[in-house]
């Protein structure tokens, strides 16, 4: 499971990034308050509070004077992984905020023990949260901003497509959106380029299937890298280390 833990104390700057590209980041807040706009519906937490920010989301903090613990999690994980577990549904909105609640807690109290944890366990999680954000589609949330719908799909298609040839002119056609419209609004939302964007998803993909037992010499073609060298290239610009030291992360 490829996933990051961080505490970010006596955070009062609106500057803050809340996005990862290529993560879901699950926030609880452990002290303070925060209000944010995300996709352009105000929401406030208070201490004790659990809220999520997917990498596609346009987010804007209006105010914060908080401590923030954040779990990031892979990309891969939340595409692949809860289909294990998309059987299971959750009567209402709210018992989905509890049920969350619940189970990020328990994650994350393991989590501190050190203990090892299930892949089951971060796919249940992930699954809530998806839930939710079916739920937040369905109340009129996602309506409420074309660019922000947009820049979803868009992302969801490169997930879905990820061992395909992308380019920006492909999905624009697909996305029935003039290409420089698409390249724009992205930057603005995201905070890369489409075209960094896509490479930087193989890469975190590719690595999530080293750490499933694929191989190297398979990986660079199966994720269509122009040569062996460029994929090493890549994975060590982005991830910072080479990938044959995934097996030791």
């Amino acid at each position: 499971m490829d996933y990051k833990i961080k505490l970010h104390k006596l955070i009062k700057s609106t500057d803050y990034n809340l996005s990862t590209p290529h993560f879901l980041n699950i926030y609880w807040v452990s002290k303070g308050d925060v209000t944010l706009l995300k996709n352009d519906i105000f929401e406030q937490y208070i201490a004790g509070d659990i809220f999520y920010v997917h990498d596609y989301e346009y987010t804007e903090l209006i105010s914060i004077d908080a401590d923030l613990l954040c779990l990031s999690i892979n990309n891969y994980h939340y595409i692949n992984d809860i289909e294990q577990t998309m059987s299971k549904t959750i009567a209402t909105h709210l018992e989905a905020h509890r049920i969350l609640k619940s189970q990020f807690t328990n994650l994350f109290s393991t989590l501190t023990e050190q203990s090892h944890i299930p892949n089951q366990a971060f796919s249940t999680l992930l699954t809530t949260i998806h839930t939710l954000s079916m739920c937040n589609n369905q109340l009129g949330y996602e309506a409420n901003n074309y660019k922000y719908a947009l820049i979803k799909n868009v992302t969801i298609y490169i997930h879905n497509h990820i061992q395909d040839k992308l380019n920006c002119q492909q999905i624009a056609e697909i996305c029935f959106v003039n290409a420089s419209f698409l390249s724009r609004t992205f930057t603005m939302i995201v905070g890369s380029t489409l075209s960094q964007y896509i490479v930087a998803a193989k890469i975190h993909f590719s690595n999530c299937s080293l750490l499933n037992g694929d191989t190297l010499e398979d990986v660079w073609k199966i994720y269509h890298f122009r040569t062996f060298q460029n994929y090493l290239q890549q994975f060590e610009k982005i991830k910072g280390y080479a990938p044959y030291q995934s097996f030791n992360k």
